[in-house]
């Protein structure tokens, strides 16, 4: 498969050894066979280097360490700024592929007018049970579409054209959290973003992960961006659609207030969800939630845990 493109695969990582020994393996188990990969050490205790050492893959591969811990999108694009393929994609080091997710990624954005391919994930707990799956079906075609919500996912499920790249920009280092839901949006305003309609992405839980708490970065830094630089194409919609839209983004801000435990956050933002929409029933629901410092939240998890 000499021939075909070659697709940079951008794996950062910190401080998780074991984790990206998994990960690089499901890229070497690819069936594609044009492949490079860039791991971007984050600056972990333990340089990744030796871990990569270790592993025997046919693809090339080149480890790059940051000389100071600057964060996961940092690092991302310090491997965008290397890769020389014609396709970049990413894998997070807590996630793994199945081994024909490039091969139909690259089968799908060669055959159609698109600037990314995206795929569905599953969630995979300690015991290797599978405790949710995502099969995506849409094609997104507007930036509304992921302002309403993330549909398209994290990182590790998209490939995008190199070109796309050039146009839009690199995902936003100054972002603290949502960095994926944001290039996305820049690069719906150029381009289709279509899914191959398979959950070819595995994410591992661990039992030490917990939810990221960078709750105030969200409110404070992301949310007044995504507002600002999106205005045009938030007050482009009707005004339904209009403020569907805000109550989409509070929601969702509302439901990573209940998951950080930021309940009297979590409440402020489900109550600016329903006055903007009263038919969010997900606003409703986290409102509910909110309620008595998260009581009923923290029960809820508890039993489902």
């Amino acid at each position: 498969m000499s021939g075909d493109p070659t697709v940079s695969v951008v794996v950062p990582t910190y401080n998780r050894p074991a984790r990206l020994h998994r990960a690089i393996e499901s890229i070497s188990e690819q069936t594609y066979g044009n492949i490079e990969i860039i791991v971007v050490d984050d600056h972990s205790k333990e340089p990744a280097s030796s871990i990569v050492d270790g592993i025997s893959t046919a693809f090339d591969i080149t480890v790059l360490r940051h000389s100071e811990n600057r964060g996961a999108n940092a690092a991302r694009n310090s491997g965008i700024e290397r890769a020389t393929g014609e396709y970049i994609s990413f894998l997070d080091d807590d996630d793994t592929w199945e081994p024909d997710k490039i091969t139909k990624q690259v089968q799908k954005i060669e055959s159609e007018s698109i600037g990314l391919v995206y795929t569905g994930m599953k969630h995979i707990n300690d015991d290797g049970e599978v405790t949710q799956e995502s099969r995506p079906q849409q094609t997104v075609s507007s930036p509304a579409q992921i302002l309403k919500s993330n549909t398209i996912g994290s990182f590790s499920v998209v490939l995008v054209d190199r070109e796309v790249i050039s146009q839009v920009g690199l995902p936003d280092e100054k972002l603290p959290i949502w960095q994926d839901k944001e290039w996305y949006i820049r690069i719906a305003r150029q381009y289709d973003l279509a899914p191959v309609k398979e959950s070819l992405v595995n994410h591992h839980h661990g039992s030490g992960d917990r939810v990221s708490g960078n709750f105030d970065g969200l409110v404070e830094t992301t949310l007044p961006h995504i507002l600002t630089e999106f205005r045009d194409e938030i007050d482009s919609q009707s005004l339904v659609e209009r403020q569907r839209t805000y109550s989409e983004i509070y929601y969702s801000i509302s439901r990573y207030g209940l998951a950080t435990g930021h309940f009297s956050a979590a409440k402020r933002y489900s109550r600016l969800a329903l006055i903007r929409f009263p038919f969010n029933y997900k606003a409703l629901a986290a409102f509910v939630f909110s309620l008595r410092k998260g009581y009923l939240y923290s029960s809820y998890k508890s039993i489902a845990d």
